[in-house]
């Protein structure tokens, strides 16, 4: 996905500084969502002084430094599951976050006595006007950068590693010469399942480019896309327990055919095999980060081609009008030159 980071510059003090939103707007805004997470608006209050507001918003930034890094969190993986995947026209598309959802954020890292004064603060910092005061998450987590937590993927330690799969067992498939396993450093380092494209078959890639094609024309989220279909599985393993979103198969099949993308409900045996959570022991369910990171590869060709299946569109539109007014003036002149004609003779 893209995501517009050209507001945000580098260093806590400066990404503050680049605040223009309208205080009275966003404050409202804060207090209602306080409002809404058990907290009441402080009324009385005075005014306080831009300076004082970007004050009062890096204690709070680093408040919520220390607890992430104490926990060994990243703001993705607190922050992506109250996000809400926006798509933009010129098809971009960034993570939002609503003036409540942060605050709900705020609340699971631990930190519960945040004050309303605070949270106007962190509005005005941090919420968009020309987003309906949204936040976009990966604003929120170049800042926090500054304050020393180090960015993430969103759910990287939920990342399914299967017993089945491991750097070992492949690196012995090829060789049974342990000196080349440990000369490599793979002893005992596990690997977790991801998809490969090239084995999907031309089908499969077919089913996946329909898919990605519809999502773009529609402006969907493939979350949005499948929505309750999907759902967070407790999935164990030798060595821990996982819990991922998934899936199942026939629920994807079934979502593209409900939605005229296929006329069939045939699967493809793989598509599912790359997908799925795992080819032992769940391959009934697919692992819905990597259904997305797939379609998210597929539709950055697809755009590509869509863009210049509809320049070409647009240009033999304007040749069939240029043809189309050449004829009807073409028209136009021999009426009038049988009129002429007619006049003269009579």
């Amino acid at each position: 996905m893209l995501r517009d980071t050209s507001d945000v510059e580098d260093g806590a003090t400066k990404t503050l500084m680049t605040v223009t939103a309208d205080e009275s707007d966003i404050e409202k805004a804060t207090l209602e969502g306080a409002e809404k997470v058990g907290k009441k608006p402080v009324k009385g209050k005075k005014n306080l002084s831009e300076e004082q507001m970007l004050d009062i918003a890096e204690g709070c930034f680093i408040k919520m430094a220390e607890l992430l890094l104490i926990k060994g969190r990243s703001v993705r993986n607190v922050f992506t599951k109250y996000s809400v995947p926006e798509i933009f026209p010129d098809r971009t598309v960034l993570e939002l976050l609503s003036p409540l959802s942060l605050l709900e954020g705020i609340k699971e890292i631990g930190l519960d006595d945040l004050e309303e004064v605070e949270a106007a603060c962190l509005m005005r910092v941090l919420a968009k006007p020309e987003l309906d005061n949204a936040i976009i998450l990966n604003e929120l987590v170049l800042i926090m950068e500054n304050f020393g937590v180090p960015d993430g993927d969103e759910d990287a330690e939920d990342d399914y590693i299967p017993d089945t799969e491991t750097d070992v067992s492949k690196m012995e498939e090829k060789e049974e010469n342990k000196e080349d396993i440990q000369r490599a450093g793979l002893t005992q380092k596990s690997k977790k399942r991801v998809y490969d494209l090239k084995k999907i078959d031309t089908k499969g890639i077919k089913i996946l480019k329909k898919l990605a094609r519809f999502l773009l024309k529609q402006f969907l989220h493939p979350r949005e896309f499948f929505g309750k279909a999907i759902t967070k599985e407790k999935i164990k393993t030798k060595k821990r327990e996982f819990v991922i979103d998934v899936i199942k198969v026939k629920d994807f099949y079934l979502r593209l055919k409900i939605a005229s993308i296929r006329k069939r409900l045939t699967e493809n045996v793989s598509l599912n095999d790359e997908l799925c959570v795992d080819l032992k022991t769940h391959k009934d369910i697919f692992n819905v980060k990597q259904m997305v990171k797939a379609l998210e590869e597929i539709a950055e060709e697809e755009q590509v081609l869509m863009m210049k299946e509809e320049a070409l569109a647009k240009e033999k539109k304007m040749v069939e009008l240029t043809e189309k007014a050449i004829k009807e003036e073409a028209e136009k002149k021999e009426e009038q030159i049988k009129l002429k004609v007619v006049e003269g003779e009579s």
